[in-house]
Formats: C-alpha cells, structure tokens, sequence
C-alpha cells in the first residue's frame, strides 16, 4: 500500500508539472510574431523528490528564423546542472546528519522515498555543505547590518570572519601539529604519543579525560578532579 502510494503521488507531481509546462510555453508562444515558434518536443528532466524520481518533460519551442531553441518551463526551476533535487528532499538530507552519520542518512532517504539510491551520502555531505554556506552568508549580512546601526545602551563588537579561530580548548601548538598530521594524510598519532611540550595542553583539552598516554588524569592536577580543590 504505501509502495502504490509513492507511485500515486510521483504520477501527480508530473501530471501537475504537464500542465504548468504547458501553460509557460503558451506564454512565450503568445510574446513572439505569430507563426514564428512551433512546438518541437519534449525534453525530460530528471527530478528527485520525498515522493522518489520525477521525469519532467519540458516543451521544447523551435524558432523559424534559426535562433536557438527555447524551454520556457525552464524559467520555473532554479538552477541545475544534471540532476534537479527538490527542496523538500533537501531538508531532509540536511536535517538526517544532525543525528546519523551519512551513510545511514543515505539509507534512511532511500527507505523513505522507496529508492535505495534516491542520493548517495557524498551527495549529502555537498548538499550540508553548501546550505552551511548559505546560512553563513546570511549570518555575516545580518551581522554587518546590526553593526552598522546605531545602538543604544549596547556595544557590540564584530569578531572578523577572515581571521580563522582555533579549536576551543585546544593549545596552537597542538592545533599546528594535528594540522601537520593531517597534510601528511596521517590516520594515526606517532609513537610515544603528543611531544612533552603538548602533553599537558592536550590533557587540559580533555576536560579530565585522561593525559595524552590515555592514563586517567591524577588527583590535584590541570585535568583531574581534585583541580579545583588544590588551587588556593
């Protein structure tokens, strides 16, 4: 039952784009000089949705006079190279990685939709990429308006978004060193663990965890339980 259900609601979603295609092509067939464009086709275009794939055909209007041909139903969907993703799949796909990893993401998408493969996970890791980005510039925007007005009773001071800032907690040294790592496409820490000098850092980062040989933090030190106790 919900299988044909998923196959009932697809059948609407194009049937419903048949008609507002039709209607944009009457449209543009209507500003040009009568008899100049015929109706040359369809294209389809592919569309992933909540409800699974969508084959969209798209009129194709040829012009008499060579001029290239024209698919008014374009103007309605915003860009896209390939594959169209609807928004409603994409909040889902942003929304699922806030609790799962992406993998599972992925298979939660395609039990959802019917479609196994509705999106592959590295789909998904682009898609939260750039709805970050997105939501970043319009943070910076509202920032930069906020600043620029006068306010009354308040100050407000503006932290630069081109000066990257470090981990919270983590020591520069350490920083630069997991950085090092990473270029060198090291997976794994060297032997002997962090150098003395980042030990004591990393032991702090760790909120009481234990040190960087992964030995529980002793009593009255930076990271053990009795810190607070010990300090005058």
């Amino acid at each position: 039952m919900a299988t044909a259900g998923q196959r009932l609601l697809r059948r609407l979603c194009e049937l419903q784009w048949d008609a507002v295609d039709a209607e944009a092509a009457a449209r543009y067939r209507a500003t040009q000089a009568p008899g100049s464009v015929e109706a040359d086709g369809y294209e389809t275009l592919t569309a992933a949705s909540r409800f699974g794939t969508l084959h969209l055909r798209r009129q194709v209007c040829a012009h008499h006079d060579g001029r290239p041909h024209v698919m008014p139903g374009n103007d309605l969907l915003p860009t896209h190279h390939g594959i169209l993703i609807t928004r409603g799949l994409q909040e889902q796909a942003c929304l699922l990685p806030q609790e799962v990893p992406f993998v599972t993401a992925a298979r939660l998408l395609g039990w959802r939709t019917g479609e196994p493969d509705i999106l592959c996970a590295s789909t998904l890791r682009t898609l939260v990429r750039d709805h970050g980005g997105r939501i970043r510039c319009l943070e910076q925007t509202e920032a930069i308006v906020l600043l620029s007005q006068h306010t009354t009773g308040r100050r407000l001071v503006g932290v630069p978004v081109e000066q990257p800032r470090r981990r919270a907690g983590w020591p520069e040294e350490l920083g630069a060193a997991v950085a090092a790592a990473l270029a060198q496409s090291q997976a794994r820490p060297p032997r002997g663990g962090l150098p003395d000098s980042l030990g004591a850092g990393a032991g702090c980062a760790g909120r009481g965890r234990g040190d960087a040989s992964g030995h529980p933090a002793a009593a009255g030190t930076a990271g053990g339980p009795g810190a607070d106790a010990a300090r005058p």
